[in-house]
């Protein structure tokens, strides 16, 4: 009598959708990704200005599965080799699946496609379990590449380095393919179209003031930086993006009222010896001459101010005294009927502050969050130069404590403006050149804190062709299309149509043209 197969029962769960809910049971991810990582990457690379496709675009994709201690040998991450491939006459790229099973049963992706072109910006796209979904993402099917406008964001075309996974252990990122379109673009840069040092001009203008912020020009949306520039002939306000678009800017422009120049979280105004902030905070449209708070009634005319955080340090009479005043946020701790206030915290000598009666020449600050930021202020002298920074501790009484650091290296002539970035100062002096500053923590002891204050960087004013001295200085910064992309950048103003911009090395920027490599 032949044997009767045995039926396999269908009606139970199978062995992998046992699998699965386990891995649910246990709070992993893998079950609910499983088919993405089983599908190819596909994709097309295009011009984000006009859409068309871009050939020869390398890209690069990294993957590493957290196992979370459940792979074979024990260890924490499982890694997959690293994917490189380009696209082709179309703009399309196709990265093969995952082959194989998975290294555990519990587990969470992490996935970077990186992408370059000649005459591009880099960008990266990201697929991560167990966080918000990227603003690009893996298996978005479209990619858009911004063309490089100014030679300042030739400095985005690098490697980006290896980054530490939970173990430690570095996760590839770039490979030979990547290396090659790096060196591609740098062979194939795109051709100037405007002057050396020149961010963006006006005709007949003749800017005065410049200053960088991010806010909103609309109500309710997420704050952008913008560069503000005031024309000092008719007292009218433009705007640009980092990226040179030219922006409309309902700001007031009354006579007398002048733009506090300098990095600042919101714009300022000076009229009167006085400086006024929002009321309300909000969008650039709410900002009408009756919606600014002006700080309390100076000793003398203010004539010069910078913000950190919550509070502001103002230069007064004549720069023999120095004031600090506490800023309410412009969205909570508004004083009451809903303005904010400012408060004056003290009001001080320069020489007793400072022990040297002699009047700093500017105040701005360095860093961003405390406790690596301090208020700045320089003191030029023919013979020793001096950099304060005045710092404070304690939330109440506010604990102030002041540095006198030696400037390593001259100023040679009068100092006509300053203003600082996240680890160092740039100065404006009357013969048209440029400065920076780089200021360090050299030693901390029991006995206090050492600091170090050095010139580091010096642009004669012929060599950037500068009209006359500087009137205003603003540092800024540029993000790329790479979270880890952030470069500081410096704008100057000299009383003419121009907005000048340079690179924290003092290189002049210049507006450029890409010719990039385009499909049909």
């Amino acid at each position: 009598m032949p044997r009767r197969r045995r039926r396999r029962d269908r009606s139970g769960p199978r062995p992998v959708a046992l699998l699965c809910l386990l891995a649910l049971a246990a709070g992993g991810a893998g079950c609910r990704y499983s088919v993405r990582l089983a599908a190819p990457v596909t994709g097309r690379v295009v011009d984000a200005e006009t859409q068309r496709p871009i050939a020869g675009a390398a890209l690069t994709l990294s993957r590493v599965i957290d196992c979370g201690g459940r792979t074979p040998d024990g260890s924490d991450n499982w890694y997959y080799s690293l994917v490189e491939t380009t696209t082709g006459a179309t703009g399309r790229f196709w990265i093969a699946s995952l082959a194989g099973r998975m290294p555990c049963a519990v587990w969470r992706r992490y996935e970077e496609l990186n992408i370059v072109a000649p005459g591009y910006l880099p960008t990266v796209a990201t697929d991560a379990d167990g966080t918000p979904p990227s603003a690009r993402s893996v298996r978005a099917g479209s990619f858009a590449l911004r063309p490089i406008r100014y030679r300042s964001e030739l400095d985005f075309l690098r490697r980006p380095a290896d980054v530490p996974a939970r173990n430690g252990l570095p996760l590839p990122r770039t490979g030979p393919v990547w290396v090659g379109a790096l060196a591609a673009a740098r062979l194939r840069p795109p051709r100037p179209v405007g002057p050396p040092g020149v961010f963006a001009s006006r005709a007949a203008a003749a800017f005065e003031r410049v200053t960088t912020a991010s806010y909103s020009t609309i109500p309710d949306v997420a704050r952008r930086p913008w560069v503000v520039a005031q024309n000092g002939l008719t007292g009218a306000f433009h705007a640009w993006t980092p990226r040179g678009d030219p922006s409309p800017l309902p700001m007031p422009g009354v006579a007398g009222l002048s733009l506090v120049g300098g990095r600042r979280e919101e714009p300022a105004l000076l009229a009167d010896g006085r400086v006024y902030l929002p009321a309300t905070g909000g969008s650039l449209a709410d900002l009408g001459p009756d919606r600014w708070v002006p700080q309390p009634p100076p000793a003398d005319r203010t004539v010069g101010a910078a913000t950190l955080g919550t509070f502001m340090a103002t230069l007064e009479a004549g720069r023999r005294e120095v004031a600090l005043y506490e800023v309410d946020a412009a969205h909570g701790g508004q004083a009451s009927g809903g303005r904010r206030g400012i408060t004056l915290e003290g009001r001080f000598a320069v020489g007793d502050l400072f022990g040297s009666a002699a009047p700093p020449d500017c105040v701005t600050r360095i860093g961003g969050a405390a406790p690596d930021s301090a208020f700045v202020f320089v003191q030029r002298a023919r013979n020793q130069s001096q950099v304060y920074l005045l710092r404070g501790f304690g939330d109440r009484p506010l604990v102030l404590k002041v540095h006198r650091v030696r400037l390593q290296g001259s100023l040679p002539s009068s100092v006509t403006a300053c203003d600082g970035g996240q680890s160092g100062i740039y100065v404006a002096l009357a013969d048209s050149s440029l400065v920076r500053i780089d200021i360090r923590l050299r030693e901390k002891t029991a006995e206090g804190e050492q600091w170090v204050a050095e010139v580091t960087r010096t642009l004669a004013g012929p060599s950037w062709g500068a009209p006359q001295p500087v009137r205003s200085l603003a540092v800024g910064q540029l993000t790329g299309d790479r979270r880890e992309d952030l470069l500081e950048v410096l704008y100057a103003v000299a009383g003419d149509d121009a907005i000048y911009r340079f690179t924290a090395d003092l290189r002049p920027d210049q507006r450029l043209e890409a010719e990039p490599p385009g499909g049909p």
